[in-house]
C-alpha cells in the first residue's frame, strides 16, 4: 500500500479520486482538492477578475509576445510568471507538483469554483508551506469563502506537512489590499517587515506588471496550536483530502 506522502504526490500532485472528496466548511462553503485537469478553466476565470490580478504576484492575463517577455526578462532576468489562461494554468499546476490547489465549488452551479488557494511546500530542507493565489468570485465575496480557504490551508501545512510555519505575503498599495490582511490577521498570521519593491503584479491600466511593495506574513505552528480546537479542525479538514493528521 502506498503511503499518504506517496499517494498525494501521484497523479496531478492530488489523492485519487480527491477531486470528488469534499469539506462542508461554515455557512455552507464547500471545499475539496483542485484537479487543474477538471478545474484549469475556472481557476484562469478567478485569477484574471479585474478586482483580484492587482493582489496576485507574477499573474499576467495572456501569453506575452515575445517582445513583451524579453523586456520583462532585461529587467528581471528568468522571472517565472504565470500565464492565466486555461492551458497554460493547467500546464504550470501540471508541472508544479509540490502546488496543491484547494478549491472552494460552487454547489449551485455544476463545475463552477467560488475561490481557490494555492500551497507550496516543495523548497528542499525548509519546514515552511507558502499559501499564494488566493481568490474569491467577485460575485461571492462577503461569504467568508477567503477565510475558509486559508483555514484549510492551514490545516494541510500543520496537519499534514506537519511543517512549523505558514507564510503568505500581501501585495500593497492596491485597491482593498486591507481586506487580505485582514483575513491573514484573523487567522493568527503575524506581519513582518514589509518589503519596498518586493514583487511585480499586472496593472490593467498600463497593461503591463508594476514593481510593487509587499508585507510578508507568518503563522508559527506554536500559535496555531493554540488555537481552539485546532486538532478537531485538521482533521475535518484532512480526513476529507484523504490525508491523516500528523500531529499527535
Amino acid at each position: 500500500m502506498a503511503s499518504q506522502r506517496e499517494t498525494i504526490n501521484g497523479s496531478m500532485g492530488l489523492p485519487d479520486g480527491a477531486s470528488h472528496r469534499e469539506i462542508f466548511g461554515g455557512r455552507g462553503i464547500e471545499l475539496r482538492l483542485g484537479d487543474p485537469r477538471l478545474d484549469a478553466k475556472e481557476l484562469a476565470r478567478l485569477l484574471t477578475q479585474e478586482s483580484t490580478m492587482l493582489h496576485l504576484s507574477g499573474v499576467v492575463p495572456y501569453r506575452l509576445s515575445e517582445e513583451e517577455r524579453q523586456e520583462i526578462d532585461n529587467r528581471y532576468p528568468g522571472i517565472p510568471l504565470i500565464t492565466a489562461t486555461a492551458t497554460d494554468v493547467r500546464k504550470y499546476y501540471q508541472k508544479n507538483r509540490d502546488q496543491i490547489l484547494i478549491v472552494a465549488h460552487n454547489p449551485k452551479v455544476e463545475g463552477k469554483l467560488s475561490g481557490a488557494v494555492a500551497v507550496q511546500g516543495g523548497n528542499p530542507g525548509v519546514l515552511a508551506g507558502n499559501i499564494s493565489k488566493l481568490v474569491v468570485d467577485e460575485v461571492e465575496r462577503g461569504q467568508r469563502i477567503g477565510p475558509e480557504l486559508v483555514r484549510a490551508a492551514n490545516a494541510f501545512i500543520f496537519g499534514y506537512l506537519n511543517f512549523e510555519r505558514a507564510t503568505a505575503t500581501v501585495v500593497l498599495n492596491v485597491p482593498n489590499h486591507g481586506i487580505p490582511q485582514k483575513v491573514l490577521r484573523d487567522e493568527g498570521f503575524q506581519s513582518q517587515a514589509q518589503v519596498n519593491r518586493g514583487c511585480v503584479s499586472w496593472d490593467k491600466e498600463t497593461g503591463m506588471l508594476v514593481v510593487r511593495d509587499a508585507l510578508p506574513f507568518l503563522l508559527e505552528r506554536d500559535a496555531y496550536l493554540k488555537r481552539v480546537n485546532a486538532t478537531g479542525e485538521m482533521e475535518r479538514y484532512l480526513s476529507a483530502l484523504q490525508v491523516l493528521p500528523k500531529i499527535a
